[in-house]
């Protein structure tokens, strides 16, 4: 193009970077790993490095061996369920949203009548006016229990969520070619342990008869546990009613028709329905309420990590806080003293001392850096038992203190980063149980007497308020607000509703009881 001229020059200019050498970068990343990832890389090093030898036992990280001493048995689940206030919330969430769907009919089964949820009718009709003792029995088949127990009992941690349900499935009478099919529609369950697909459909699929789908359908739903191979929610708090000879009882005509109304807590509009009295009909929705909505779940027995802690917080005998860094669970690393005299000998050849003296600075780095970490990790430790004291005397959780990570990082005279790493998947055991690093930090407010309180113990006043509440009357948000206002915590009425949902606490509407 005319006109443009094309012109090179060189010119001097003078700036700062920040370069990090490989090991720093290898320091910040030990420093962040747990005790179980950092024994991961140590047995790499010590595979690779003549010159590394680790003084201490390797840190177990086999899974089956940890699994085994921390699975929980079938029964110990169940009955943390059934204590745990968030699994009853939860049931409850899954109640109210699978119930905004249509129900669907159940299709009646001429072929086998007495497989059908219709099949067993005991009079608990005539029974209404009687105690509740006797109008809601909780009896078990004795052979159905028998059956249930010593699967439980047979039951090993280790085993799937299908798994279990394919061993069940080779119990079942039938032909080879029933059971087959049987361990089809097993794995065509979802997690919950659902069947989501049409028996029309899956009859296409498997080229069998709709008469054999409803067949093998059926057998699935007499495994355990009770509600597994429900096409809906209905059908599913059905089929758990019927193994406790419920049929036809006051929660089935509930289940049955009015699974909305239970959802929205609708309990005058479900008594004034079926004919019963108010505080019978709460009753019911409660026990419904109590039913499993996603059989599946007991199935799935995920083993809970296995916690190494890095740091032990203790009392001495004089009664005074202390730090003690683990060290069973960290590698201790030192020199290969066999190698040393390679390098000294006159007669080692100079590539052989070239890699010997390669070898050794790697070890080194690598035990440099572990000692720093355990210097930062005891540094934080200490910061965090000085800024939160009232909590380790106390073990109480409303006494910790708002606290973050630049007040930290302040008090130490280190980078957010550097804390932040330091903490990152780390534990320690204290006088009152294990915790996380991070459990210790939480934001605050600021009282009307200007005192700090970390949003921890508002928390906790939240659900005391609630717990104290009358239940035909429960408070709403506005007025729950007012409350702690007046206790001097000025939080507003849509950080009360964030609050309820992070503990799992219903709406007023749904906490009431007619």
């Amino acid at each position: 193009m005319p006109g443009l001229e094309l012109n090179q020059t060189a010119s001097l200019r003078q700036q700062q970077e920040l370069q990090i050498t490989p090991a720093q970068l290898q320091s910040l990343e030990i420093l962040q790993e747990n005790n179980q990832e950092l024994q991961q890389r140590v047995n790499q090093a010590l595979m690779q490095n003549p010159m590394l030898v680790q003084l201490n036992q390797p840190l177990v990280v086999d899974e089956r061996q940890a699994a085994a001493s921390v699975s929980p048995t079938p029964e110990e689940i169940r009955a943390a369920r059934d204590l745990d206030g968030d699994a009853k919330e939860y049931h409850n969430e899954v109640i109210a949203m699978a119930a905004e769907a249509p129900l669907e009919e159940l299709p009646p089964d001429p072929d086998a009548p007495e497989d059908s949820l219709e099949a067993e009718a005991p009079q608990y009709r005539e029974l209404r006016g009687t105690a509740d003792t006797e109008y809601y029995p909780v009896v078990q088949d004795p052979d159905a229990e028998e059956r249930r127990q010593y699967f439980w009992n047979s039951v090993s941690s280790e085993d799937g969520y299908y798994t279990q349900l394919l061993r069940q499935v080779e119990g079942l009478p039938g032909s080879p070619e029933f059971k087959r099919l049987c361990a089809k529609l097993v794995g065509e369950l979802d997690e919950l342990g659902y069947l989501k697909v049409g028996d029309a459909e899956l009859a296409v699929q498997y080229g069998v008869s709709e008469k054999a789908v409803r067949q093998a359908v059926r057998a699935i739903q007499r495994l355990e546990p009770p509600g597994i191979g429900a096409h809906d929610l209905r059908e599913c708090l059905l089929l758990q009613l019927k193994a406790q000879r419920l049929v036809h009882s006051l929660e089935w005509d509930i289940v049955d028709r009015h699974l909305e109304d239970v959802a929205k807590n609708r309990i005058p509009q479900i008594a004034r329905a079926i004919d019963a009295d108010i505080d019978e009909t709460q009753e019911a929705v409660e026990r419904i309420r109590q039913l499993n909505p996603a059989p599946g779940h007991e199935l799935s027995f995920e083993v809970a990590p296995y916690v190494y802690p890095d740091v032990h917080v203790e009392f001495t005998h004089e009664g005074r806080l202390a730090v003690r860094m683990e060290r069973d669970t960290v590698p201790m690393l030192v020199l290969n003293r066999d190698y040393v005299p390679l390098l000294e000998q006159p007669g080692t050849d100079a590539e052989m001392r070239r890699y010997l003296n390669q070898k050794v600075g790697e070890a080194n780095q690598l035990i440099n850096a572990i000692d720093q970490r355990q210097r930062t990790i005891e540094k934080v430790t200490l910061a965090l038992v000085e800024m939160q004291p009232e909590f380790f005397r106390s073990g109480r959780e409303a006494e910790l203190r708002p606290l973050t990570l630049a007040k930290v990082a302040e008090r130490l005279e280190l980078s957010e980063g550097t804390v932040s790493r330091a903490i990152s998947n780390k534990y320690m055991r204290t006088p009152w149980g294990v915790r996380s690093f991070k459990s210790f930090f939480s934001f605050g407010y600021r009282t009307s007497s200007g005192e700090e309180v970390s949003s921890l113990k508002v928390r906790q006043r939240l659900r005391e308020l609630v717990n104290a509440e009358d239940s035909r009357h429960p408070l709403s948000d506005q007025a729950l607000s007012g409350l702690l206002k007046k206790e001097g915590y000025i939080i507003e009425r849509r950080t009360i509703a964030k609050y309820r949902d992070l503990d799992h606490i219903p709406a007023s509407s749904r906490r009431k009881i007619h």
